[in-house]
């Protein structure tokens, strides 16, 4: 194929030439060759070719590259490294506040680093804004989002999809550290955890770059790790709605002079129930980063049948709390065990409460795991109510609290009063609205994940209507090496998986044709 019919091939295949959305360029920072740059983002002689990035374009930081954000941009994927590693993208440690929104996926390789900088002049304050709309995968040496309390990166996770996260390596004040983390997903999207994420402690002497954990909406469903706040102060983690919980594991420093309340917006998929919770007078947080985690347990909280007391006859069917001490791993060995004396459990008409009764209770289960306890109330007259969020019940002070070493497990739920019947505590599903399935309001083609890739990565795509789909990945020399999809489908989103293995390094074009909707964009096979 000569030089001029290669070009026409390319436009039509990207869409150039019509009216199909318009490709995004794959642009990279200028080392290469052994010969490695250091360039702020806003120079031309940063980037190969000297084409500055735009907000529809993938970016790549060349291995060894150090690149400094000293502007605000926008870009679609952003990749620091690539196989080698020694990668940095850096935010500026100049006067001024930037900026960085990644619309698609942010990923540092292996040996990378992604970090923030104390400004020059120590008496200034430095508040810089990363946004992700895809996902957030580290696997970098160091990703630092707070230096010295002067210098520091908020993260806004944002966008209609999922984003996953996760970052390897181990926390401590310089690496996996984050600072201010908000919540505000669109539609259904939400933030899905594959390690934990610790927030700093902050210091009253800076208020302006204080680690705060906001849920505006959107989900964060931790599985098995947590999302842990690890400041003392009570403003920390602020919103929580039906819109905007934790599913899963959530921490809080506790009060580090004396008794403090803290809430925990947590729930479970089918709603959201938080908590709050007081730790013990005698027993403070003593440190930041000693501190509770809070989550929601869906299913019976007495399925061995354990003894009750304390004035009660049966603890919920539904769900419960588990409480966890766990210490800091910055200075473990300060505060091996804290006492918590006072439990607000919510609850709503799903967990089986009668509206207008004043025989809810409260019960623990400590860590002996041998019989759950009841609580008094406080207010004779306190009667439940249905609310939006979902209503406290307020019950007695544990005399001496309920004591939990560090790593050490108790548990919360709502009871009722012995010989009673109102609260059954059996599931109610006349308080659950099913969620109708969200279909997409468009044709889309996602980028490619992971990209660089070897050899595999998926690509995602998504239908507003049942149409018949053709998904081909074409090299650069316009022949086709794989058939993706050639079949019809419903409504919705897909994941399809591309295998490369047998196929060279280099660029290749994938295309998806639906009706008389076609996209094409690149993917980078390196090996």
């Amino acid at each position: 194929m000569n030089r001029s019919l290669r070009f026409l091939w390319l436009a039509a295949l990207l869409g150039i030439c019509s009216n199909v959305p318009v490709w995004s360029a794959d642009i990279f920072s200028a080392g290469a060759g052994g010969t490695n740059i250091r360039g702020n983002w806003s120079a031309n002689s940063t980037w190969l070719g000297g084409v500055l990035p735009g907000s529809a374009d993938n970016v790549y930081i060349n291995d060894g590259d150090t690149v400094i954000v000293n502007v605000s941009v926008e870009v679609n994927d952003l990749s620091v490294g690539s196989m080698a590693g020694g990668s940095v993208l850096r935010f500026s440690d100049s006067l001024g506040s930037v900026t960085l929104r990644v619309a698609g996926n942010l990923l540092i390789m292996s040996g990378s680093v992604f970090e923030v900088r104390a400004p020059i002049i120590s008496t200034f304050l430095i508040i810089d804004t990363l946004f992700v709309s895809g996902d957030f995968i580290n696997e970098g040496s160091k990703l630092e989002m707070r230096s010295n309390q002067t210098g520091v990166c908020n993260l806004v996770f944002e966008g209609p999809g999922n984003s996953r996260f996760k970052s390897t390596g181990a926390y401590d004040d310089e690496n996996n550290e984050f600072n201010a983390i908000t919540i505000k997903k669109s539609e259904t999207g939400r933030v899905i955890l594959e390690s934990d994420i610790f927030l700093g402690g902050g210091s009253s002497s800076t208020p302006a770059t204080n680690c705060y954990l906001a849920l505006r909406r959107g989900i964060i469903a931790t599985g098995s790790f947590a999302i842990v706040a690890r400041s003392t102060r009570d403003e920390i983690v602020v919103g929580g709605s039906d819109s905007s919980y934790v599913i899963g594991s959530l921490g809080r420093g506790m009060s580090s002079g004396g008794s403090g309340t803290r809430l925990f917006p947590v729930g479970d998929e089918d709603g959201y129930r938080p908590i709050r919770v007081r730790n013990l007078a005698a027993t403070p947080g003593g440190a930041t980063g000693h501190n509770l985690r809070v989550q929601v347990v869906r299913g019976n909280a007495n399925p061995s049948g354990l003894p009750l007391s304390g004035g009660i006859d049966k603890v919920s069917a539904v769900r419960y709390y588990k409480l966890t001490y766990d210490q800091s791993p910055q200075d473990p060995g300060t505060r091996p065990e804290m006492s918590f004396d006072k439990f607000y459990p919510s609850y709503g008409r799903q967990d089986g409460v009668a509206e207008g009764n004043s025989n809810l209770r409260v019960a623990y289960l400590d860590t002996l795991l041998s019989e759950w306890k009841g609580m008094g109330q406080v207010v004779a007259s306190d009667t439940t109510e249905y609310t939006h969020p979902p209503a406290f019940w307020n019950a007695d002070s544990l005399p001496g609290g309920m004591m939990l070493p560090s790593g050490k497990s108790g548990h919360i739920a709502i009871a009722r009063a012995s010989g009673t019947t109102e609260n059954s505590l059996e599931y109610d599903p006349t308080d659950v609205a099913p969620l109708a399935p969200v279909v997409p309001t468009e044709f889309s083609l996602s980028q490619n994940y992971p990209n660089p890739f070897n050899p595999k990565t998926v690509v995602s795509s998504q239908l507003s209507v049942a149409s018949n789909v053709r998904l081909v990945i074409y090299d650069m020399l316009g022949q086709e090496v794989a058939v993706l999809v050639n079949e019809r489908r419903e409504a919705g989103r897909y994941q399809d998986t591309f295998d490369g293995s047998g196929l060279a390094s280099g660029m290749y074009i994938y295309r998806l044709s639906v009706g008389g909707f076609v996209e094409a964009r690149t993917m980078l096979l390196l090996r």
